[in-house]
């Protein structure tokens, strides 16, 4: 069975490989304004053009492998199961898929060279996983649960393509050379904004000098839609950061709590569970323990961490006021000041 989820990984790297190049030379070259826009494409760095393909694969991926995991969970697949012999033969397409990705995935964060050497290890490990449970077909209940996690990657998708790609001048965007940026099952990144605060600052054109500053109704009501424009933007943004938490809640938080109590149902108490996982091979034993715990702590960090950069982006104080400072008419009445120019264009600066 090993020689078989090889191949049927090995078919899986070539066609997500394919699906990468298709986007590429297909969807970005003919210049898909609901995409890519080809202008936008060129101007991102090498990394971020090898992410806008690698994010649409991880969305399938994510797709298909969560889907299929969760409804072994929701079908009653595991329902009074054995613990170490319960193995649905569902999974012998499954784990292949996935094997089949990272292998493709790991190709990709060759060609970025700067992916964090945690992100190696992990992919290391699931595509180590994934050959050996089809052979091994043990522990299989662990894995499966585990794997519904994987459809959160596509809300973080999703938010990388309108950080990066739809609004970069609304969405702080995160260092791509972090090592918080790089921490990517679920590609969490904490943003460039859990660094610092952020407010718009109406910028001028680089054509444009700079002009006298005047009291003008029509350039005030120009200033005041660019305003709402960038407001309802960054409330998009807010939005798509709350739908990531809430995924996070909804497909990660709650798996370790739940198979901690569960798996002690299944198999008579953690001490019995033990004892049978010491008689298991070590090539079962060892990942199995270390999937368990630290897919189950990094899950529960994971989740508090994008509340908790969602909570910060509301915190962010309020943008309307960016702009020059409100002078005095006549009447004593305060009006903002504009500037003459009306090329304007939001861009985020960080406050030191």
């Amino acid at each position: 069975m090993f020689w078989t989820c090889l191949f049927r990984g090995l078919l899986f790297t070539i066609a997500y490989s394919a699906v990468h190049v298709g986007i590429v030379k297909v969807a970005v070259a003919a210049n898909l304004e609901w995409f890519v826009p080809l202008a936008t494409y060129r101007s991102l760095s090498h990394r971020n053009q090898i992410f806008t393909a690698e994010k649409v694969c991880s969305s399938i991926h994510a797709l298909a492998t969560g889907s299929l995991a969760g409804y072994l969970v929701l079908s009653g697949a595991f329902r009074n199961a054995n613990i170490f012999t319960t193995y649905p033969p569902l999974l012998d397409w499954i784990y292949p898929h996935l094997a089949g990705y990272t292998l493709y995935d790991m190709g990709t964060m060759y060609l970025q060279q700067a992916s964090h050497w945690t992100m190696w290890l992990h992919h290391y490990m699931t595509f180590y996983c994934c050959l050996l449970m089809p052979h091994y077909r043990a522990c299989a209940i662990i894995s499966t649960y585990y794997m519904v996690s994987e459809l959160t990657a596509i809300f973080q998708n999703c938010l990388w393509f309108y950080q990066f790609v739809w609004n970069p001048a609304v969405a702080p965007l995160a260092d791509e050379t972090s090592s918080a940026a790089s921490l990517d099952s679920s590609r969490i990144s904490t943003e460039a904004e859990s660094s610092g605060q952020y407010h718009l600052r109406i910028s001028m054109s680089s054509q444009s000098a700079e002009a006298p500053l005047i009291n003008s109704g029509s350039h005030l009501s120009q200033a005041t839609a660019g305003q709402a424009e960038s407001t309802a933007k960054t409330s998009t943004y807010s939005l798509l950061l709350l739908l990531r938490a809430l995924s996070f809640l909804l497909f990660r938080a709650w798996i370790f709590p739940y198979l901690f109590f569960l798996l002690p149902q299944l198999g008579n108490g953690f001490y019995a569970i033990v004892s049978e996982l010491m008689t298991q091979p070590l090539a079962v034993s060892v990942p199995g323990f270390l999937m368990f715990w630290l897919l189950g702590l990094l899950n529960t960090a994971w989740t508090i961490m994008t509340f908790k950069v969602w909570l910060r982006h509301r915190q962010v104080p309020d943008s309307s006021g960016c702009g020059e400072p409100a002078a005095r008419s006549k009447s004593g009445a305060s009006q903002p000041l504009v500037r003459a120019k009306p090329q304007e264009s939001a861009t985020f600066q960080k406050e030191e």
